[in-house]
């Protein structure tokens, strides 16, 4: 809002930009003090989300790294932007195809332990 205050734009500029900066700082310092385990052990389903979550992080990841080593084997030069965008439409569409049928795997894994959702 110092922008509309009639402040200067450089003003308003680097205070956005402390603003951010101290969010990341924030963000990491936090995420290297607290074990993000140990601080939901005390239930068991927030401990099983966060096991779900992390694990499908881990598996969207390596999905990612197997989609970006198959466009680098595809291709003997630098990819075109076309070669980029099919890559791009490709992955997200896999991406979404393999959240769906985790989804169900997991839902359904959920309700034979006991977690109705």
């Amino acid at each position: 809002m110092l922008y509309l205050q009639n402040q200067s734009f450089w003003n308003y500029v680097l205070t956005v930009n402390l603003r951010s900066f101290d969010m990341v700082f924030l963000t990491l310092l936090f995420t290297a003090r607290v074990n993000i385990y140990e601080a939901v052990a005390f239930s068991k389903d927030l401990s099983f989300l966060l096991v779900l979550s992390v694990s499908k992080i881990m598996t969207m990841q390596r999905a990612f790294g197997d989609y970006t080593d198959a466009l680098k084997s595809r291709t003997l030069k630098k990819p075109t932007r076309n070669q980029i965008y099919e890559y791009l439409g490709s992955a997200i569409a896999g991406f979404l195809d393999k959240n769906i049928r985790e989804s169900k795997e997991n839902f359904e894994a959920m309700k034979s332990r006991g977690f109705h959702v």
